[in-house]
């Protein structure tokens, strides 16, 4: 997905929900925006997981609040809806 990533090794054993073995490639530091916020992670890359997935830490440095009931998750007192998807249910 991001052709021209620089990965620095990282030695972590990560696990899906099911406890399938995730294979990590490396980590690297992503520059992104949100709703025009802009933000930082550190994200684990993997050609077993397809799509960008936000930590419960990084969501605790963001002092985020996310809001079920209204599917809202709130960053910086901005309420960014999210969006309902079928659940693909699986790791390959």
């Amino acid at each position: 997905m991001v052709a021209t990533a620089i990965l620095d090794p990282v030695d972590v054993d990560v696990h899906a929900a099911n406890g399938t073995r995730i294979n990590v490639l490396g980590v690297m530091k992503l520059r992104f925006t949100i709703e025009g916020m802009v933000f930082t992670a550190d994200l684990l890359v993997s050609e077993d997981v397809q799509e960008l997935m936000l930590g419960y830490d990084w969501l605790v440095a963001q002092r985020a609040r996310w809001h079920f009931d209204e599917r809202v998750l709130v960053v910086r007192g901005k309420a960014i809806p999210l969006k309902v998807r079928r659940s693909r249910a699986s790791v390959r």
